[in-house]
């Protein structure tokens, strides 16, 4: 094999690396998007599933949550705390929410200290 063709090798390989690594790119921008593009709630609950939240949470557990895996609204800015609070609050089965958007999926209870503890399971009391 002449050095022309090994070089013609070369070059052939580089470029096909190349378009599997801008692929790879576009699937995780891809992913990206259509996670910014979720509900809050159902992001909170996908993080409850995946264990990268626990399955009875704080309000501060899910704002140390959002801040360590950079959770923002799809402008890229950060959620507003009141936005956190009324999602939560909105979010409560006892609620009986006026927003017709509301998902009423969150079980609320007073832990230890006052504090509100909240969990996706049916059985938490």
């Amino acid at each position: 094999m002449s050095s022309s063709d090994k070089k013609k090798k070369l070059i052939k390989a580089k470029k096909n690396e190349l378009k599997a690594k801008k692929a790879l790119l576009a699937a995780k921008k891809s992913k990206l998007a259509k996670n910014k593009k979720r509900p809050l709630i159902d992001r909170v609950k996908k993080a409850v599933k995946k264990n990268e939240l626990p399955t009875v949470f704080t309000a501060k557990n899910l704002k140390s949550w959002m801040k360590d895996n950079k959770i923002v609204k799809n402008s890229g800015k950060e959620y507003k705390k009141s936005v956190i609070k009324d999602m939560l609050s909105n979010s409560d089965k006892k609620n009986d929410s006026s927003n017709a958007n509301a998902k009423t999926v969150l079980h609320v209870r007073t832990g230890e200290k006052g504090k509100k503890e909240y969990c996706f399971s049916k059985n938490f009391k």
